[in-house]
């Protein structure tokens, strides 16, 4: 604020804490979004299916099933910097790991996500969910976002081994997937400890058993997967396989 002493223009100023910054830093709209983020614009990759792997499981099986295959969009999104680096793809996505961070996806995060889909209505996304709460967060402010700019989201998700995870990690996840029913057209769980079943009901090496959950998951994605009008869908792998095969 200018104020005039002397006929001098004198500048006064004072310091503000972060309760007044929460206070009047307030935005009604997600950050880094405008209007026209909200707008579906026909490009090259309308026609194909708008795919994002977050996290390593949900990159690895975005990487299987997307290998060699024009009819997929995909995005590979993680919260380590390293482990996005060295992994080869058109399009990568960092996110903020900071737990102290509410937001968790930055400005430029926002854009990018709603540029990245920005040919496309309908977005899968395909993540593991085991003992990593960052990743947990990060998954539910993407899909939060792609709500906000009308997209809508089927989620696939690969619940961890019992060994992987401390009791009590599958209540958080499963309170993570309830959360997450708010914001998404449809929820599609496999199973890990489903995996070790057919592993020692059959001939099946582990490295086949998981070529097998990809490719039920591209069916997932390809055919539409008939399920009802069920929001949450528990798929379980050994059961589907004797069905189909």
């Amino acid at each position: 604020m200018l104020n005039s002493l002397n006929g001098k223009a004198v500048l006064n100023v004072r310091q503000i804490n972060m309760d007044e910054v929460r206070k009047y830093c307030t935005y009604h709209m997600s950050k880094g979004v405008k209007l026209k983020d909200y707008i579906v614009t026909e490009n090259e990759t309308s026609k194909k299916f708008c795919i994002i792997g977050i996290g390593g499981g949900g990159i690895n099986i975005v990487e299987a099933i997307t290998k060699d295959n024009g009819k997929h969009f995909p995005m590979l999104a993680h919260i380590d910097h390293q482990e996005l680096y060295d992994r080869k793809a058109d399009n990568k996505f960092y996110i903020m790991s900071d737990l102290k961070d509410k937001e968790i996806l930055t400005v430029e995060n926002r854009r990018a996500l709603s540029e990245f889909v920005s040919a496309h209505e309908e977005v899968y996304i395909v993540t593991t969910l085991g003992r990593e709460t960052h990743r947990s967060q990060a998954v539910e402010k993407i899909v939060q976002h792609l709500h906000r700019i009308h997209r809508k989201v089927t989620l696939i998700v690969v619940k961890p081994f019992l060994f992987e995870v401390i009791p009590g990690r599958i209540r958080a996840i499963n309170a993570t997937i309830k959360e997450l029913e708010k914001y998404v057209e449809k929820i599609f769980i496999f199973h890990n400890e489903d995996l070790l079943a057919i592993k020692e009901s059959s001939a099946m090496s582990m490295p086949e058993v998981f070529s097998s959950l990809d490719n039920i998951i591209a069916s997932v994605i390809e055919e539409d997967y008939e399920c009802g009008d069920e929001v949450v869908n528990n798929i379980y792998l050994k059961e589907l396989m004797n069905e189909r095969y």
